[in-house]
């Protein structure tokens, strides 16, 4: 949580040190990261609730930047609080 804005935002920890993971969400709150790996890639699914529909970031190589945003299907008009994904025969 930024102490002065009172919004949350994604870090990563590593060797020590906190460093923001960049996703293009306009400043909006974000908690409740959900970190996934599916086929060598690696997204992370944070609760978004004021900043817009439910949204799978896939991450580049560092794991601190966005390379593509996945909307949630048949999820556009939704607001999940701390959603939490999983793989179910074959279906996500």
């Amino acid at each position: 949580m930024h102490a002065g804005t009172g919004k949350g935002e994604i870090f990563a920890y590593a060797d020590g040190t906190w460093l923001p993971v960049e996703l293009p969400v306009g400043g909006g709150h974000l908690s409740y990261a959900q970190i996934v790996e599916h086929a060598g890639a690696t997204y992370v699914l944070p609760a978004m609730v004021d900043t817009g529909p439910p949204t799978l970031f896939e991450l580049d190589e560092t794991g601190l930047k966005f390379v593509a945003e996945h909307r949630l299907q048949g999820l556009d008009g939704a607001r999940l609080v701390d959603g939490t994904m999983g793989e179910h025969e074959g279906c996500w």
